[in-house]
């Protein structure tokens, strides 16, 4: 993909981001040995960049800052211009190095230009502890910056945000780019709109894509996942409320972590929805599981955490609930509530699944064992657990929006 497909403009739009295509399995297929045929090709190339960026670095060691200056100005013109070829990636390198060195007291060693070279061709480099990823990370991040493309450095946690931030803003800095950071402490939405309006903005993989939910459900009428053009000369507000500049570049760290380990959970946009009627359907779905017997009218499946409601437990069902109302005559709406009110009372346990921490239920992760007071189980479970626990009860979420990690 080319650096003017990334960059916002009036060709791509001023929100560019990549649309979602349905490949066939040849096509897959091909891409598949075409990525074999290019990963060999590569491999020569990386080994021969420092020796280029080395090329280009040469004739600016012991250069005044003026010149300096004058060579990262012409850089960035033809960055612009032309976009990141090879070469021009090069001298990008050398200049970032150069700059790196005064401002940091840090030149990028060989194996970093190498890492660098690999992320802006768009493929993952695995870099060993001690190498730096957090110095090599500004090599294409400043690059692609460098060429007018917004830049997204992702990290795990809000403290590797503030920390890489802090650290290599001095460098941003001093190469004439603005640098936001996007953290879950930050609720102000100006500020992070002005946070992603910077040329190189570090946010955690959750924000970033949750942000991007928010986006979608205030535009309901645009194709975030396409391209589109505005009107010139439009006085509307079109694209004004959103955080996002688009999905336009990103620097990924700790790739396997955000893309395989933490994003098994789909991220689900919600909002409160509460009722009278919906607390009487939960207390009638957990008056229903605690008239069943286990056995005779309902088996659990504790391997696959799952509940089955035998021929019996319909019957049970059936007598209990014909008084209830309209909510409880089907038959398939009424077995379902049952199977989450016994899922409540036999397969989610307290101190292994949840807490019940001042006076609310709160979910324990399952891969780190720790609280996260802002997640809550979906259709009405939560609140089953609340009842089954005796506390308050809260607003079942209303999903506005969800999208799993990998899509995103």
């Amino acid at each position: 993909m080319s650096a003017a497909s990334l960059r916002p403009g009036v060709a791509r739009g001023s929100h560019p981001e990549s649309a979602l295509e349905a490949r066939h399995w040849l096509a897959r297929r091909q891409d598949d040995l075409v990525g074999r045929w290019r990963s060999h090709r590569e491999a020569i190339r990386i080994r021969s960049v420092p020796g280029g960026v080395e090329k280009f670095g040469r004739g600016l060691r012991g250069i005044s800052a003026d010149d300096l200056e004058t060579e990262l100005s012409g850089c960035r013109r033809e960055l612009l211009g032309t976009g990141l070829t090879p070469g021009n990636t090069l001298r990008a390198f050398a200049l970032i190095r150069e700059v790196s060195a005064r401002v940091l007291g840090q030149a990028h060693y060989d194996v970093q230009l190498m890492g660098g070279w690999v992320m802006i061709q768009g493929m993952l480099a695995e870099m060993r502890t001690g190498e730096g990823k957090t110095l090599t990370a500004t090599l294409p991040a400043c690059a692609a910056a460098l060429a007018g493309i917004p830049v997204h450095v992702v990290s795990c946690n809000d403290y590797l945000v503030a920390r890489d931030a802090d650290e290599m803003g001095p460098l941003y800095q001093a190469l004439g780019l603005s640098v936001g950071t996007v953290t879950q402490e930050e609720r102000d939405p100006e500020a992070r709109r002005l946070a992603y309006g910077c040329d190189v903005t570090y946010v955690t993989s959750n924000q970033l894509a949750f942000d991007y939910l928010k986006d979608r459900v205030a535009n309901p009428d645009e194709s975030l996942l396409g391209d589109r053009i505005e009107r010139l000369g439009s006085s509307d507000r079109v694209g004004r409320d959103r955080l996002l500049r688009g999905l336009c570049f990103a620097v990924v760290d700790e790739a396997d972590s955000i893309m395989i380990d933490e994003a098994t959970t789909p991220l689900i946009l919600s909002r409160p929805s509460a009722s009278a009627a919906q607390q009487r359907v939960y207390e009638q779905a957990l008056e229903l599981a605690r008239g069943l017997e286990d056995g005779i009218d309902f088996r659990i499946d504790r391997t696959n955490s799952s509940v089955e409601i035998c021929p019996r437990g319909e019957e049970r069902l059936a007598q209990i609930a014909k008084s209830w109302g309209d909510v409880w005559k089907g038959e398939r709406r009424r077995r379902e509530w049952a199977q989450r009110g016994l899922s409540a009372l036999h397969l989610y346990q307290r101190d292994r699944d949840y807490v019940v921490h001042e006076e609310k239920v709160e979910i324990i992760d399952p891969l780190t064992g720790r609280r996260v007071p802002d997640r809550s189980w979906q259709q009405g479970l939560h609140q089953l657990i609340e009842l089954k626990e005796g506390v308050a009860l809260t607003a079942e979420n209303e999903i506005l929006a969800k999208l799993s990690y990998q899509r995103f």
